[in-house]
């Protein structure tokens, strides 16, 4: 039976996810989603090659990763399903991927963005996403490390 973790990070994959969340999980395999790295053969192997040798990493696009989850095609293992932002995210569960609980574990600061939360920044965009992630039932919350609690998104809602 498949058991899938979900982790908005823009580092995607980096020495925390692979040391102490894909630990944590039990991780068979990593699944990022994103369109310009799915496109960027140079970028998809070097992301291939951060990975232990005994995890999996596939790289899709939005609409290849929504028809393989409605196949149930890459169901049959512990993943981790890493995302760089939250765009990414709301454009999977608008093509109708239920996520029962979103991760947000690094998005950093920049020009329209505002501190929320540790070393995670939101823009109005991000906001507006998550607050329709949330309301389609995913439970949406904020975690850097494995041994913090998870801090909920309600907490920093507009």
């Amino acid at each position: 039976m498949a058991e899938i973790k979900y982790r908005v990070d823009s580092r995607l994959i980096h020495g925390q996810v692979i040391a102490r969340w894909s630990v944590k999980y039990g991780t068979q395999g990593i699944i990022i989603i994103d369109d310009a790295l799915a496109d960027d053969d140079f970028m998809k192997d070097i992301y291939m090659m951060a990975a232990p040798a005994d995890v999996s990493v596939d790289v899709f696009k939005v609409d290849e990763a929504a028809e393989k989850w409605q196949s149930s095609g890459l169901l049959d293992k512990k993943l981790l399903v890493l995302f760089k932002d939250v765009a990414h995210v709301d454009r999977l569960t608008q093509k109708g991927v239920k996520i029962d609980e979103l991760q947000i574990g690094g998005l950093p600061s920049g020009a329209g963005r505002k501190l929320v939360y540790k070393t995670i920044s939101l823009s109005e965009e991000d906001y507006e996403m998550l607050d329709r992630i949330a309301e389609s039932g995913t439970k949406v919350f904020f975690q850097m490390l494995p041994e913090e609690d998870p801090f909920p998104y309600e907490k920093v809602k507009r």
